[in-house]
């Protein structure tokens, strides 16, 4: 089964939960959430930022996920798999 995708952008702020917690109710259900941030125009040149919204992510909902592949960037996109604690 394919995971269920988390899309964000470069402006993902702190304050956005939505996002971790929906992904939070997928993991619950014991299913694979995979977290893109998506880069646009000049965004590409600050792909650090992305990084830190990926592992900010990944402390949110840190007390129910793994990290089940590491971040990596394919294209304008920076993406991870997140899997269900057993």
């Amino acid at each position: 089964m394919a995971p269920v995708s988390v899309v964000l952008s470069n402006s993902y702020e702190i304050f956005d939960f939505n996002s971790p917690i929906k992904a939070i109710e997928f993991l619950e259900d014991e299913d694979k959430v995979k977290v893109a941030v998506v880069f646009q125009g000049r965004e590409m040149a600050y792909m650090e930022s992305g990084k830190t919204i990926l592992d900010k992510f990944v402390e949110a909902v840190g007390d129910v996920a793994v990290i089940d592949k590491p971040m990596i960037q394919e294209g304008r996109s920076m993406m991870m798999i997140l899997a269900p604690k057993k």
